[in-house]
Formats: C-alpha cells, structure tokens, sequence
C-alpha cells in the first residue's frame, strides 16, 4: 500500500504521521489486490493467523492519533508514551522488512512515502475499509484472575478478516470463510458448550410465568445469573446507514442467554446450537 505524508514526519515515524492528515484513506490497485489475496488465503480445514502485529506496529501503521475500532491494551497501558511507541513499532517493520521508506521523485517530488508488503497491505486495507464490523468482548473468571478476550470481524463481499487480540497487545489477522465465523464466536462465548446440549430448547424465558409479574421474572433471571462463568458483550457496526447492534450472551455451567434490553424491560432467552449460530451470522451480515 502507497501512502503520502500529509504532515511534518516525525523522526521516529518513518511513514511521516499520517495521523494528522484529515483526507480519507487512498487505495491503491494494487493494495486492492493485496486485501483480495488475504481473504483468499482463508483455510477450509484449519484456519491460521497470516500476521500478528503489536500494538506499538499498528499505531505506527496508522498513525498515533488515528481512531482504532479495536482494543489497544499494551498502548493503553502506556499512553504517556504512544507517540514514541508508534515510531518503535513503525521502526520495527522496517527493520524487518515488511515496509519500505522511499522517496518520492515523481513529478519533482519529495516526500518519502511507504510500502507494505501484500499481506500487511491487505489486512490493513481489510480493517479500515469494511462496511460492517463485528466486535465480540467476553471477561471470563479463572483461576489466575478476570480473562478478558477480544474478537473483531471485519466483514466483505469475497470473505471475513478476523483480528484477534491478546491481553498483551498482540493481535492475529485470520482470513476466514463467512459460514466459518459463527463456530470461532460459538467457542468464545460459549466455552463450556451449553449451547450444545440445549439443543432445540432455546426460547424465551419467563413465557410460563408471565402472570407472575416482573420481579419474579427479574428474580428468575438474577438466580440463573448468579452461575455465570463468562459474559460477553458482542456489537456491530454498520457504515451503510445500519447503526449500532449491541447485546449480552452470558454462560452459565448449564446454559447460554441472550441478554437484551436493561431494567424491567431487560428480556432473556436460552440460545441453543441454531440460535447461536444465526445471532453469528446477523453480526457479519450485510443488512440488519
């Protein structure tokens, strides 16, 4: 991917801070084509990361300013020094070869310019450019402390780019197949399974009860809830005018709810395989 520098570059920063430039992003053919070749590297059998970056390469990449739709846990950590890590992790990737610093003398040009190789190219331009964006957040209680994971899907016509990113920072790029999506959210959200042996007894709760009012609803769903073991939070972002979706699941040792709604309208249901599967796929649908 081509990029111009649109303000002063910072010695730190070789790709010249794009941060601070108010012109939307340029895609070039060819980084066109370097997000159609990830998305085509998506495995049937056993989906793998294509690229894992820090956090510090990815606002270097973008720029220490720029807004980021995913979790930045390392740089949140170190915020005093963001700009500072940017250029680090900028550096890096130069260092390794995965972007090229030039100049550009086209047309009595001088401004130094950057170029990623294909695959960083195109999960960059995969990440920036979907249309909908799918967000999966589930904090979990172990032994060793509160587990938080993080999940995002980036989803387009020919495929879903999945980033994943660790505690630490870390975030894995996977191209995936649409119809592969829902399993990876199934065993986040649902790490015990419930769902499973739910099967075909999902459904709202309450229905029998209806005449008992609602706090006996709210005290019916406090007690299920008192067993959780992970609650995830799950959104999605539409550019096309579709808005923001946004829902709990929590997991329990016996089953999955579907959360919605807050106070005395809050309304609860037990998901089964299929109803997990079809909440996966409205996420990274294209209509709502």
């Amino acid at each position: 991917m081509d990029a111009t520098s649109h303000a002063t570059p910072h010695p730190d920063q070789p790709a010249g801070g794009r941060a601070n430039s108010t012109d939307g992003p340029e895609y070039t053919a060819g980084s066109l084509d370097s997000a159609a070749q990830v998305l085509r590297r998506a495995d049937d059998v056993a989906p793998a990361p294509v690229l894992s970056l820090t956090d510090e390469q990815l606002a270097g990449m973008d720029g220490d300013r720029a807004d980021q739709l995913t979790a930045l846990p390392w740089l949140a950590e170190h915020a005093e020094q963001r700009e500072l890590a940017a250029g680090v992790g900028l550096r890096s990737l130069v260092a390794s070869g995965q972007v090229q610093i030039f100049i550009d003398r086209t047309e009595g040009g001088t401004g130094r310019r950057w170029q990623a190789v294909p695959v960083l190219d195109g999960c960059l331009v995969l990440r920036r450019a979907a249309n909908v964006v799918a967000s999966v957040e589930r904090t979990m209680n172990t032994t060793g402390g509160t587990q938080l994971n993080r999940l995002y899907y980036y989803a387009h016509p020919s495929g879903v780019l999945e980033e994943e990113v660790t505690a630490s920072g870390i975030h894995h790029f996977t191209p995936l197949r649409p119809g592969q999506v829902p399993e990876r959210i199934a065993a986040l959200v649902d790490p015990a399974g419930v769902s499973t042996a739910a099967a075909g007894g999902g459904g709202e709760l309450g229905q029998d009860a209806a005449q008992d009012g609602v706090q006996d609803r709210v005290q019916d769903l406090a007690q299920r809830l008192a067993g959780t073991l992970a609650m995830s939070v799950v959104t999605a972002v539409r550019a096309a005018g579709g808005g923001v979706q946004q829902f709990n699941l929590v997991a329990t040792a016996q089953e999955l709810l579907l959360i919605e709604g807050a106070d005395s309208q809050v309304h609860a249901r037990v998901l089964d395989t299929d109803g997990l599967r079809q909440i996966a796929e409205q996420l990274i649908a294209f209509e709502a």
